[in-house]
């Protein structure tokens, strides 16, 4: 057929219509991609997925911790919510332990930060690392490379949400359905901000 392009037929392939017209192949992707579309043409993609960490879960680091999780009401319109407060004078860390969903791929991760303050101006830098353990792992290990985002106050007590981080590789050997802690920091040798700030996520 003359609308029909020449290819090898490939295991899980489809047809479809490209860009001449005429029916092409559409080989699969990588394992965990979804085929859709992007107005124009298929695409093959593994989406992101996304995991909530609050501070209402999270807990100070034994060695340098942050404050204990703190609820904090905005008196206006008596709206509460949860912070862990890191100082401004020194690094301060806190922890999670979560296990990862059993699709999980174990690739590189990243992450934001959801953060507020009292009062002041500046930045303020977050780094964040983790570990991933098999069955049978020591939990006394290193963690992985940490990775930072730093973001500006743009006005105390409004939510301010970071950049996304670059990627981030946890240590071990990630797989799904691992268990994994990672831990914050806030480096105030690479910020400005003044006063306490205050992670909600």
């Amino acid at each position: 057929h003359t609308d029909t392009a020449l290819d090898t037929v490939s295991r899980g392939s489809l047809i479809y219509g490209n860009s001449t017209p005429a029916w092409d192949e559409f080989a699969l992707g990588a394992a965990g991609a979804i085929v859709g579309s992007d107005g124009t043409d298929l695409v093959a993609t593994v989406p992101s997925r996304t995991i909530v960490l609050t501070s209402a879960g999270g807990a100070p680091t034994t060695t340098a911790g942050c404050s204990d999780a703190t609820k904090v009401e905005a008196g206006t319109n008596d709206v509460d919510y949860w912070v862990l407060d890191f100082d401004t004078a020194t690094d301060e860390s806190a922890f999670w332990v979560f296990a990862m969903p059993d699709n999980y791929s174990g690739g590189t991760v990243t992450f934001r930060a959801y953060w507020t303050a009292a009062s002041g101006s500046g930045t303020v830098n977050f780094s964040l690392k983790g570990r991933a353990y098999a069955n049978d792992d020591a939990i006394d290990q290193a963690y992985g490379t940490a990775v930072a985002v730093t973001d500006t106050l743009l006005a105390a007590g409004d939510v301010h949400i970071s950049p996304e981080s670059s990627a981030l590789t946890l240590g071990g050997s990630p797989a799904g359905g691992q268990l994994v802690q990672v831990k914050i920091t806030r480096d105030v040798s690479e910020d400005t901000l003044g006063v306490d700030a205050r992670l909600i996520a």
